[in-house]
């Protein structure tokens, strides 16, 4: 699929440049197939947005479900930022009228100064919201979070160094 998004954008004589987002949860960045995927968008000008909601292994199991501790994400997502341009994907919203826990949030920051501490080439962090009715299940128990609130976490995400785009 890369091949093929590297031959479209060069026939119609579009720069890449930037443009080329893959946004992606990270579970099969450990496979070679994968890596060599993700090496070549790199050389494309592409950039992936690496969904991380959670820090915790309870969390992720919560929220997206997607069979992958915290320490093979953070592993996952250390390879990935090695081979093309890695922005943190993260959408944080209330369940069952609850905000994340201030454990919840410190694992987050936590990931970042470790990640940041070891020179893992992270480009940023897009922070967002509910931006749609979801289609879960447990879309009746989801509801966005005050504006307040995503300030607060990019305020304290900033101050790591690192750009947060936010978006309600």
């Amino acid at each position: 699929m890369v091949d093929l998004i590297g031959r479209v954008v060069a026939k119609a004589g579009l720069a890449a440049g930037g443009k080329l987002v893959l946004i992606s949860n990270g579970s099969l960045v450990h496979k070679a197939t994968v890596q060599e995927g993700l090496r070549r968008w790199g050389k494309l000008g592409g950039k992936m947005w690496f969904k991380v909601d959670s820090a915790t292994d309870a969390g992720l199991e919560r929220i997206n479900n997607a069979g992958i501790s915290a320490a093979k994400l953070r592993e996952n997502l250390e390879t990935a930022a090695g081979l093309c341009k890695v922005w943190l994907q993260t959408c944080m919203f209330s369940l069952d009228d609850e905000p994340p826990t201030f454990g919840e949030c410190q694992a987050y920051v936590k990931l970042l100064t470790d990640l940041l501490d070891k020179k893992v080439p992270i480009q940023g962090v897009q922070l967002y919201g509910l931006a749609r009715e979801s289609q879960q299940p447990e879309a009746p128990l989801l509801s966005a979070l005050p504006s307040e609130w995503l300030e607060r976490l990019a305020a304290d995400i900033r101050r790591l160094g690192l750009t947060v785009n936010v978006a309600e």
